[in-house]
């Protein structure tokens, strides 16, 4: 007898609609409706609706809410600014990643000061740090400053529109000027006359938006945007395309390339690490890895032929194994680029040009300049495109207009060429492929 699952408050309407469910870190959850090609090449040329109700949300209220978190994250807080939303990490003593969160500051002048988004798995594990870590931050601080964290998961909803139409199918429902919204920006909203928050942020690469709205209403929501955009080509989209999507764009998933054995360096998220002046769990571990870099770290992998690899797939080299896929690539092809996978590897310089993976798919290493992963850059409309090139060890910019850059990508690499030195990275191009914006 299976276990028993939790419900979205939109459980009800996914199976009425022919949903295909799955569990999904204990959530009864939608893999997806017609296909996951369908439901992906929507989200890429219109808009795909996803229920993200799973994701874990937590207010941390108190007048040092931002001071405590601050302890907590590695990304710095107390900087930020009313509106602004901050990709993070939350790391243990010994600097492996807990999970990666989205922390939400001043919404509102009435709501709590901070939020946090969390993987659904996670959830119980992340409630827990905050909580022990509140206390020894209340034991240090000898009782000062009230800090309250309040798990608010179950009693909202949090929906995803993410696609190229986004923005003109929430524009009538939304009392906000959801249109001139900076990406990973928030506010408080009335949508579709319901109360809630609306976020420029998203998880597929694509411009788009997150809602959360409460439970009892998100039904109401839902219906709303579908209808709106059932002209524009908007479609209910599950979880399986919502995987797919974030692996073209070149963003981890927990469990896949973050789990605690990993830290921020092997991941290739350092620009998600303030470490100067601050001192939080696992600090000190980050920065001699950081000095000293060992064990595997993230590259991306092209694949050359139809073959398809799995999570877990060894990486081989003259029939040695010196790594393993964490995950598979896209069923789609990003128009004459093939595929890519993301893997782990112990060696950099020890990756030849051609090696492969052991259920027989070919591979190549995404550029001979260098071994990093593509990063995602969200956020761009389809006449508005960045693109880079890595030819011959430098880039060069193309294109009439930039896109919005996702906070996932280091500001300070995008466009820097040469070969890689020890923070190297690669830069691949579609040009005219499903993506929203050109640079990965």
């Amino acid at each position: 007898m299976g276990r028993h699952l939790a419900n979205t408050p939109l459980n009800a309407w996914h199976i009425a609609h022919g949903a295909r469910m799955v569990d999904f870190a204990g959530w009864s959850m939608p893999v997806h409706y017609t296909s996951i090609v369908e439901e992906h090449r929507a989200t890429r040329t219109a808009v795909g609706l996803f229920d993200v109700s799973h994701m874990a949300r937590l207010a941390i209220t108190g007048p040092d809410a931002a001071a405590f978190l601050d302890t907590v994250a590695t990304r710095r807080v107390t900087d930020m600014q009313p509106g602004q939303i901050r990709y993070s990490l939350i790391t243990n003593e010994h600097g492996g990643i807990l999970d990666d969160v989205l922390i939400y500051y001043r919404l509102s002048d009435s709501g709590p000061p901070l939020q946090l988004v969390a993987n659904a798995g996670n959830r119980a594990k992340i409630v827990a740090w905050l909580g022990r870590q509140r206390e020894r931050w209340h034991q240090h601080r000898r009782g000062t400053g009230s800090v309250t964290i309040t798990d608010q998961t179950e009693a909202t909803a949090m929906m995803a529109v993410q696609g190229p139409k986004a923005t003109d199918i929430l524009r009538p429902l939304v009392d906000a000027q959801c249109g001139a919204m900076r990406y990973y920006t928030g506010t408080v909203a009335r949508m579709a006359g319901v109360d809630g928050t609306i976020s420029r942020t998203g998880y597929t690469g694509e411009d788009g938006y997150e809602l959360i709205v409460p439970a009892d209403h998100a039904e109401l929501v839902w219906r709303a945007v579908l209808t709106e955009g059932r002209s524009a080509g908007a479609v209910p989209a599950g979880l399986g395309c919502r995987d797919t999507l974030r692996i073209e764009a070149g963003m981890p998933l927990y469990g896949h390339e973050l789990s605690p054995q990993i830290d921020p360096v092997q991941a290739g998220l350092m620009w998600a690490v303030n470490l100067e002046g601050r001192d939080f769990p696992g600090h000190d571990a980050i920065a001699r890895r950081l000095a000293a870099p060992r064990g595997p770290r993230r590259i991306g992998l092209q694949l050359t032929g139809r073959r398809i690899p799995r999570p877990g797939c060894a990486i081989l080299a003259d029939g040695e194994l010196i790594g393993q896929v964490t995950s598979g690539p896209s069923p789609l092809r990003c128009s004459s680029r093939s595929p890519w996978a993301t893997c782990a590897v112990p060696n950099l310089h020890r990756i030849p040009r051609s090696p492969s993976i052991s259920a027989g798919a070919a591979c190549r290493p995404l550029s001979s300049h260098s071994r990093s992963i593509p990063r995602a850059v969200g956020g761009g409309r389809p006449s508005l495109r960045l693109t880079y090139e890595v030819c011959e060890g430098t880039t060069r910019e193309s294109g009439r207009s930039p896109v919005r850059q996702d906070p996932r990508v280091d500001p300070s690499r995008v466009g820097r060429g040469g070969p890689p030195g020890r923070h190297g990275w690669a830069v691949v191009v579609c040009r005219r492929g499903p993506y929203r914006s050109g640079v990965y």
